[in-house]
């Protein structure tokens, strides 16, 4: 499995995952209910993330940002109306990755 990282809001909160290869992430996006993005589910499971989250994922409730912050390319999975980092937008936002 590829790279990932946590996006974390000025609270602490999980607000997106970095993706290293997206592609690999996604790549059961064809599937169907539960089945239906199962590694990112997965994700949520192994780092105790809120059903919130969870929700989310199963709904296809996220946008994909390019990351434009650094040099390790990648995309942002983000949900809400979150900014990525590195976005420009009309909402203000504080995160972190690592």
């Amino acid at each position: 499995m590829a790279g990932y990282s946590l996006v974390k809001d000025q609270n602490g909160d999980v607000c997106g995952f970095w993706l290293q290869d997206p592609e690999e992430w996604l790549s059961d996006a064809e599937g169907e209910g539960a089945m239906k993005y199962l590694k990112l589910q997965m994700l949520t499971i192994k780092h105790r993330l809120p059903q919130e989250v969870f929700s989310a994922i199963l709904e296809g409730n996220f946008r994909l940002v390019p990351n434009k912050v650094d040099s390790k390319g990648g995309k942002f999975l983000m949900f809400g109306s979150t900014t990525a980092p590195g976005e420009s937008g009309p909402s203000r936002s504080w995160w972190k990755f690592w």
